[in-house]
């Protein structure tokens, strides 16, 4: 899918403006959170030293280019790789709930602007080498081919294998399937939950003229 930056944008804040979400970005709380709350948390901190210690990390997150200036995750950063920057040794138990948190929150199924894609061109030396000319004589000749059959014959041999219920493929009746879900706003963006599918019957195939 390819939109327009300025119509993707548009989009984006309508749905986090109405959801309350910023999308594929680490916000304080959800650093706060994993302070707090984490594997290795600890819920008896203060709010102001879980504010400080999140701004801290976020600050590490941003030097080492995981994250951008806005809190944004880089869409290249890979949770595998090695940081240029080791975090800081206070944080140091947090660091892989961290980085699991910004690769959750990256953005899911982003759509690129128009601008980066960029139309194939044709190379026309290539197409005028002797190693084209060579490849294209070898591959250029064509060859036809005719086939006579009997009518009458193809037809009951097609009877005959539908009429087999052993060789013959299980024909069913025709139907409409429906898939339905809600939506679900998340960090890293919308996603489906709890689809569930429906099966109706047609009794009659509409003519489509």
């Amino acid at each position: 899918m390819i939109a327009s930056k300025s119509f993707a944008e548009k989009l984006q804040v309508e749905y986090e403006n109405d959801c309350g979400v910023k999308f594929g970005v680490v916000t304080p709380d959800l650093i706060v959170d994993v302070v707090r709350n984490g594997v290795f948390g600890n819920q008896s901190l203060e709010s102001e030293e879980a504010q400080r210690q999140a701004n801290a990390i976020i600050a590490w997150l941003v030097e080492v280019e995981v994250l951008d200036g806005s809190g944004k995750v880089n869409e290249n950063f890979d949770p595998k790789d090695e940081l240029s920057v080791e975090i800081p040794e206070e944080f140091r138990r947090l660091k892989d709930e961290i980085l699991d948190v910004c690769a959750g929150v990256r953005a899911k199924n982003h759509l690129p602007p128009v601008e980066n894609f960029v139309l194939n061109k044709r190379h026309e030396a290539r197409f005028k080498s002797k190693e084209f000319e060579s490849l294209w004589k070898s591959i250029r000749s064509r060859t036809r081919y005719s086939v006579e059959f009997d009518s009458p014959t193809v037809v009951k041999m097609v009877k005959e294998r539908l009429e087999n219920v052993q060789l013959s493929p299980t024909i069913l009746k025709p139907k409409i399937v429906l898939e339905m879900s809600k939506l679900q706003y998340t960090q890293s963006g919308i996603e489906p939950k709890g689809a569930s599918l429906r099966e109706r019957g047609v009794s009659k195939l509409a003519r489509i003229s």
